[in-house]
């Protein structure tokens, strides 16, 4: 599955732009708000049952540096922190994407935005290269 799954194709791409030992810190292409960032193990694991401790604490850390440099740097409303697990096949792109790698996402919301949590309304709001760059630069720092 690793071929098909769009998080180990970032990680080959060398897209992260935070990370520690054993887990890495993406901007997604498609976001919810900005700062919407994605933290997964460097290695490919679908189902958090298959994450071992050290494994679980690393993602844990890097998603609590990525919350507080988005409430430093981007000031949201409100913040959330939650852990997927297992197959996400979604029709965002042609042909449809894999998602089967477990991760933890940090999702901003800013006053006056909606909160999104459903799937659906990930491919409304895609984030261009250049967008994607400069979170990243500003989140980095």
């Amino acid at each position: 599955m690793t071929g098909d799954c769009i998080v180990s194709r970032w990680l080959d791409e060398g897209r992260d732009y935070l990370w520690n030992n054993l887990a890495s810190a993406f901007i997604a292409d498609f976001s919810y708000n900005d700062g919407h960032t994605i933290i997964c193990p460097d290695d490919h694991i679908e189902s958090i049952d298959d994450i071992d401790k050290p494994t679980g604490a690393a993602m844990y850390d890097l998603a609590l540096e990525v919350a507080r440099r988005i409430k430093d740097k981007l000031n949201p409303a409100y913040l959330m922190i939650y852990q997927n697990s297992g197959l996400l096949e979604y029709e965002i792109e042609k042909p449809t994407k894999h998602f089967a790698h477990v991760h933890i996402q940090v999702v901003p919301s800013y006053k006056g935005r909606e909160i999104h949590t459903n799937i659906k309304d990930v491919g409304k709001r895609w984030i261009d290269e250049e967008a994607r760059n400069g979170m990243e630069d500003l989140l980095r720092r």
